[in-house]
């Protein structure tokens, strides 16, 4: 998966064009690393990307958070 492609599924691509660049990133890098190293399909390897990149956005957010209230 390349910056300029576009996922399969329109729900993951939408939600793919809302990411910042870092979770962009880390989003393509799990999604390459299952398809070509885990040998799933493209579609399944956005699936799982899309699930890790929840959970990826999910502990930043906390961390923020929990820095910002330290403050």
């Amino acid at each position: 998966m390349t910056r300029d492609s576009i996922p399969l599924d329109p729900r993951i691509a939408a939600f793919v064009a809302r990411l910042d660049e870092d979770e962009r990133e880390y989003f393509e890098e799990r999604a390459a690393i299952a398809e070509y190293d885990g040998g799933l399909t493209r579609a399944a390897a956005e699936e799982q990307a899309y699930q890790l990149t929840l959970a990826y956005r999910q502990r930043h957010r906390q961390r923020v958070y929990r820095t910002l209230c330290a403050l």
